[in-house]
């Protein structure tokens, strides 16, 4: 899936706060993990989105899929029969010359 600018941003902000926290002193050390809270939320939220909308587009696809599906195993029977219908029964030229082919043996 491809990544929002906002995801991004994020992602970066977050990272950003974790190398602060590495050189923070104590008095800023809550806040940072405030920040850290607020961005991986952030993460979460984008991420719980893009799961719904894929599973939104999951589930409206699968009326198409299944009307493709019924139409291909229509087409497929349709097929069939109408290749059986071929061979169980000859077109009349082919009758005639197959009686003509017995009448000369």
């Amino acid at each position: 899936m491809k990544q929002t600018d906002k995801e991004i941003q994020t992602k970066k902000s977050l990272i950003n706060a974790f190398e602060k926290l590495k050189t923070a002193n104590y008095e800023s050390v809550q806040q940072l993990w405030q920040e850290i809270d607020s961005f991986e939320k952030v993460l979460d939220d984008i991420v719980h989105e893009s799961t719904e909308r894929y599973s939104n587009n999951i589930e409206k696809n699968q009326e198409i899929i299944n009307l493709y599906k019924s139409r291909l195993a229509f087409l497929h029977t349709y097929v069939s029969q109408k290749l059986s219908i071929r061979v169980l029964k000859p077109t009349d030229k082919e009758t005639i010359r197959n009686e003509n082919v017995k009448n000369h043996l």
